[in-house]
């Protein structure tokens, strides 16, 4: 598995789809899928893991909804990524040279996640602030 399928991408979308919007009004989830263009049934499934988390909370009737569970200073990128991926690695290896390599890697980036602890407030920040970047 790589360090970030669509798991991880999809829903930090989505969470940041939340979180841009009033945090005291729930956000139905077929809104996030039309805003984020990713498929509702998808997100169902990622919300369900998210929910029992402690990330997300729903409401149910028909003005019901998601919210964040809690402040977005205090969602990290790594911990979504953790709940999502499971186990979070630069790549699997088969051979054992490239293992050793990749191993380094992988030591690496979990102390980079580690320090560098991203909140969801934080990657808004970042998000908003390359919006206008073009390749």
């Amino acid at each position: 598995m790589s360090l970030l399928t669509t798991k991880g991408t999809y829903a930090l979308s989505a969470l940041l789809e939340i979180h841009n919007r009033d945090s005291s009004e729930p956000v139905q989830i077929r809104e996030i899928s039309a805003e984020t263009n990713i498929p509702q049934s998808y997100l169902e499934q990622l919300f369900n893991k998210l929910k029992k988390a402690g990330v997300l909370k729903s409401i149910r009737g028909i003005k019901g909804g998601y919210l964040l569970a809690k402040p977005a200073e205090d969602i990290y990128v790594k911990d979504v990524l953790e709940i999502l991926e499971k186990d979070l690695k630069v790549a699997d290896c088969e051979n054992p040279i490239l293992c050793l390599y990749f191993s380094e890697i992988q030591e690496q980036m979990e102390k980079l996640l580690n320090v560098n602890l991203v909140s969801l407030d934080k990657y808004k920040e970042q998000y908003s602030k390359n919006l206008n970047y073009v390749i």
